[in-house]
């Protein structure tokens, strides 16, 4: 987290100097570069998943928008209609979950530890997640893998959002100005880098 904590101070660094101040570039940049290492391997250790990984979010997004801390992260969220980390995090580590439950190699050693009767503590940590989220897994296990994706995607972006709903309205909330977060599409200066040499520009930083 140490060198995705330093890259993001160079983006932010970068923003304010040569990037024109362009932020769906940094944004761009942000998940494709910082955000990545962040959430590298994460199935392996969600476990240890700490609001640490989070700070270095909202610190960033902070910057780049001009904000206080003050400003809540679930409000930043609504206004640039982002997913929470941590929900990132869980749909990407129920999906390897999965995976590895459905399709594993047959000579592999994953396959042999799934015939095991024990329960590892990780397995364990993800059907408890899945029990809180209201979701039966016996229930569960009658549809496909696509299938229980797409569902225990849907509950998480639906829990998601009730956590940003309660946890935005504060200083620079959306809601103070009658907006509802996370729409369909993002406002205009989020989601619009329309001069290819901004784009250009923030590929070489």
């Amino acid at each position: 987290s140490s060198l995705a904590k330093n890259k993001s101070a160079a983006l932010i660094r970068f923003f304010y100097q040569k990037g024109n101040q362009s932020v769906p570039a940094a944004l761009q940049i942000f998940q494709a570069s910082i955000l990545s290492r962040l959430l590298y391997g994460i199935p392996i250790w969600i476990q240890s998943f700490t609001k640490r990984v989070e700070s270095i979010c909202s610190t960033f997004l902070r910057r780049i928008l001009g904000l206080s801390n003050s400003t809540s992260y679930f409000a930043l969220c609504a206004e640039l209609n982002l997913h929470l980390i941590e929900s990132r995090a869980w749909v990407t580590t129920i999906k390897y979950w999965l995976h590895l439950h459905f399709r594993p190699s047959p000579n592999s050693l994953i396959a042999q530890f799934l015939t095991d009767p024990y329960i590892s503590l990780w397995s364990q940590n993800i059907g408890n997640k899945i029990k809180t989220m209201g979701i039966d897994l016996e229930s569960l296990y009658m549809h496909d893998e696509t299938a229980i994706v797409q569902i225990v995607r849907e509950r998480i972006w639906d829990i998601e959002m009730q956590t940003i709903n309660a946890g935005s309205r504060g200083v620079c909330s959306p809601y103070s100005m009658s907006l509802s977060p996370l729409q369909a599409f993002a406002a205009s200066y989020i989601s619009s880098l329309t001069n290819p040499l901004y784009r250009r520009v923030f590929m070489l930083a």
